[in-house]
């Protein structure tokens, strides 16, 4: 078992309890309290040196790049005009900044020592015409860059001095384990995600059109009175074939509504890793299970309709969502899951484990969705088709008149291509017009008939493939 390591506390300069000798004359309490006012004072003059050092630092950094930049402007052709020219530039600029007066260094806080940037750089600019008016430019230039380059060695003699000074005041107020230096804040604000906050859009459902339909026909019992019974769809106004090749079965409906929120529908659709690693970035609130589920069963839903690019897509991103979601919650997991995907041109481990794994899963999908649409195929071919009672191949059927009433009127509510096939009296074109129907649907159809004495049948209808 490793030791307690204490050194830290080795660097506290004093406390309440400190185990000190004090002459039996002085008081303990009151030693203490004189010692720690004195480092206090000792501490705050120190801070104060190390402010107006790095000050100071700050001002001969500065005055160093001035003086390396017009040394620079005088190894040109024309270095004293390109030096006068910087000259009014600097006053210009003072001037717009509110920063005609300068600190110079030494001084303290309360007092600085300011000079007037203006004065400054119109005494130098007069200092160079009356060289000019005695002396020829480049022995002007040559006596401007001797005096630049003194200015130089001496702010870096100065420089390096108070860079020293500063380093020594600083390592000397770090020797003590103060309230100061105990803890190191990093930053002074809170950022509170709101990432919690942040929900999935739904998404609005397309709107449907609806059908008014009625489900109401007489039925009619030989021996009894005619009854009401709910028993046939029939749409109102004219009736019409019921093959229903435009109502959609319940697993289409379910279909249509497998995504159910605007960011899962703006994912899916995307086409690259880059636009979907931003897309998460910004929404790092839809890497869930259920969206990533949404996406994938909109996958089965464009590869049973045949449409394999789209569907592969679906796979891909619904995937990704759920590889940023075994990395981490949030942005953090996304992050470096898309970092992994990212380095795949010097270490492709992550991007092949991604991409065999949307292939396999790819490969499933494809491979179920084809045995669902089989199914279907036989499931469409299955149709009810009537039999003759005897070997003539013919059946008998009552079409009724108008003075039959009731029973007239129930004729009239079945299928207009149904009637019509009826009133031929053609077994063939019966057949033909129930393989076009559900087969619960002409199952009732023949049931009706058969209780309205349209149709007599000895023997119950038969199905075949």
């Amino acid at each position: 078992m490793s030791r307690l390591d204490y050194s830290k506390w080795d660097k506290l300069e004093l406390s309440d309890d400190s185990d000190i000798e004090v002459h039996p004359n002085v008081d303990k309490r009151s030693f203490i309290k004189w010692k720690q006012e004195a480092i206090h004072m000792e501490r705050e003059q120190r801070k104060q040196r190390i402010e107006q050092l790095t000050r100071e630092k700050e001002v001969h950094e500065n005055m160093l790049k001035q003086v390396q930049d017009m040394i620079q402007m005088l190894e040109k052709d024309n270095g004293l005009e390109a030096i006068r020219e910087h000259f009014q530039q600097v006053q210009l600029k003072a001037q717009e900044a509110g920063a005609e007066n300068i600190t110079l260094p030494g001084g303290n806080k309360e007092t600085p020592t300011t000079a007037n940037l203006q004065q400054i750089m119109s005494s130098l600019t007069v200092q160079i015409d009356d060289a000019l008016k005695n002396n020829s430019p480049a022995d002007v230039t040559r006596q401007l860059m001797g005096r630049l380059n003194e200015q130089e060695m001496a702010v870096k003699a100065r420089l390096q001095e108070c860079t020293a000074k500063l380093d020594k005041e600083k390592a000397e107020a770090s020797k003590k384990l103060t309230s100061e230096n105990l803890m190191k804040e990093t930053s002074n604000r809170t950022i509170i995600s709101s990432q919690q906050e942040q929900k999935l859009h739904p998404l609005k459902p397309a709107k449907t059109k609806e059908t008014k339909k009625e489900k109401v026909i007489e039925t009619l019992n030989p021996n009894a009175e005619l009854k009401q019974k709910p028993i046939l769809p029939v749409e109102s106004g004219e009736s019409k074939s019921v093959e229903n090749k435009n109502t959609p079965n319940e697993d289409e409906e379910e279909e249509d509504i497998m995504i159910s929120s605007v960011e899962a529908q703006e994912f899916s659709n995307l086409k690259t890793i880059k636009d979907s690693a931003e897309y998460v970035r910004i929404h790092p609130y839809m890497i869930s299970e259920s969206v990533s589920d949404e996406i994938m069963g909109e996958a089965f839903t464009y590869q049973l309709k045949g449409d394999e690019k789209t569907a592969k897509r679906m796979v891909h991103q619904a995937l990704l969502l759920q590889y940023c979601a075994s990395m981490g919650k949030g942005s953090n997991g996304a992050a470096a899951f898309f970092a992994k995907l990212a380095s795949a041109p010097t270490d492709p481990r992550a991007l092949n484990l991604f991409t065999d794994d949307v292939e396999n899963t790819y490969a499933r999908i494809k491979t179920r969705c084809a045995e669902i649409n089989a199914e279907r195929e036989n499931n469409a071919t299955e149709a009810i088709q009537l039999q003759p009672l005897d070997e003539s191949g013919t059946i008998r059927v009552n079409i009724p008149e108008e003075k039959d009433g009731q029973l007239y009127e129930a004729f009239q509510a079945l299928p207009a291509d149904f009637r019509e096939a009826l009133k031929t009296g053609e077994l063939d074109k019966i057949n033909k017009v129930l393989a076009n129907m559900d087969v619960a649907q002409a199952e009732e159809l023949i049931n009706i008939c058969d209780q309205l004495g349209l149709l007599q049948l000895g023997t119950l209808p038969e199905e075949e493939q």
